[in-house]
């Protein structure tokens, strides 16, 4: 089986650096505008509870951008970490609702809870500086509920499709066409 060669391979790591720098700075940019808006109906100065993931590595990314954003806008920044499992998570959050809690501020929720829970979220249009246009439209449009923004893509749990040229051409096959916007 023949290997894509090195200056193709290069190319291709360099385009998905490129991305992945351009989804740091969307995820950099929507956590501030997120936490604006958690900030804004705060108190000067507030000290906000963000709800990042479990894992070792999703943890230090969000900690690593909470605190760049704390140390930019003088507020203090607390990590939770809720349950890894989905409905657990879902269940602590709706407590928390009902108990009209203020312990966390900023949620990291699943692509099927806005509607769920979209009594309880805060409209974050007036606060987004419209980075939500840089997002998927797609993902803006899930978190977007009666017109109301409830959300913004923290990542994109996506799967990727790849095809080597090589073997198109061996098979005299074209590469399949790029999906325009839905």
């Amino acid at each position: 089986m023949k290997s894509p060669s090195l200056p193709h391979s290069a190319l291709a790591r360099l385009r998905l650096w490129v991305r992945l720098a351009d989804l740091v700075t969307l995820v950099r940019r929507s956590l501030t505008a997120l936490a604006l808006a958690t900030a804004a109906a705060a108190a000067p100065a507030a000290t906000l509870t963000i709800a990042c993931g479990s894992s070792g590595s999703e943890l230090a990314f969000c900690k690593r951008h909470a605190d760049a954003w704390a140390r930019q806008t003088g507020h203090s920044v607390r990590t939770f970490s809720p349950p890894n499992n989905g409905t657990e998570a879902l269940a602590l959050y709706r407590q928390l609702f009902a108990a009209k809690s203020a312990d966390i501020n900023v949620l990291l929720i699943d692509v099927v809870w806005p509607g769920i829970i979209k009594d309880h979220l805060l409209d974050l249009k007036p606060y987004s500086q419209g980075v939500e246009r840089e997002h998927f439209p797609a993902l803006i449009a899930n978190n977007t509920v009666a017109g109301r923004l409830l959300g913004m893509p923290w990542y994109a749990d996506t799967g990727l499709l790849y095809y080597r040229t090589d073997l198109l051409q061996k098979y005299g096959l074209t590469p399949p066409p790029t999906p325009g916007p839905t």
